[in-house]
């Protein structure tokens, strides 16, 4: 086995969240056939047996990280040291003084996706939902998730913006005026 695929971890066998660490390691190794290995002096040994599979896993695992997170917040995760395990507190989050939120159902859903193919209801809901994400940029909303037929935006973060109420309602005003 060559150097590059063996990961080396260090841990403590006192701290509890090392111990989850552990076994969370142990877990993910048997999913993604890796061998884990615990040294005696308290480092933990993950063997990359099948290095391609975990390259996929990794890369799978940032695309849904990134489709989840702003990219901001990815960004403070991976590249400041001081949120390195968030030392064993809660991760920082932002706070904003006022924001905006909007949520959109598509009114007679249950009863359309009663009536069309299950293909046909992504096709529209992705031609809706495309719409309605080139508006979120048009107006300065971030979009935060879809729900099933519910889109879900906020304006006023992750950027505090002063305007956002009024970036929300021309948002509302330009999706009505498309359906």
């Amino acid at each position: 086995m060559m150097p590059s695929d063996i990961c080396v971890l260090p841990f403590s066998k006192q701290d509890p969240s090392d111990a989850l660490l552990v076994s969370i390691a142990t877990l993910a190794a048997a999913v993604c056939g890796l061998k884990v290995t615990v040294e005696q002096d308290s480092m933990l040994s993950v063997h990359f047996v099948k290095t391609t599979l975990v390259r996929d896993e990794i890369s799978r695992s940032m695309t849904i990280i990134r489709n989840l997170l702003p990219r901001h917040v990815i960004q403070q995760l991976v590249h400041d040291p001081t949120m390195d395990r968030f030392q064993g507190n809660a991760p920082p989050c932002d706070e904003f003084e006022s924001v905006s939120i909007l949520f959109a159902d598509i009114v007679g859903f249950t009863a359309m996706s009663a009536q069309t193919t299950p293909q046909q209801l992504v096709d529209m809901l992705n031609s809706i939902f495309s719409v309605f994400d080139a508006l979120a940029v048009k107006h300065s909303v971030y979009k935060v998730e879809t729900i099933g037929d519910c889109y879900f935006c906020a304006s006023g973060l992750p950027s505090e913006d002063k305007f956002h109420a009024d970036n929300i309602i021309r948002m509302a005003l330009d999706m009505q005026a498309r359906s």
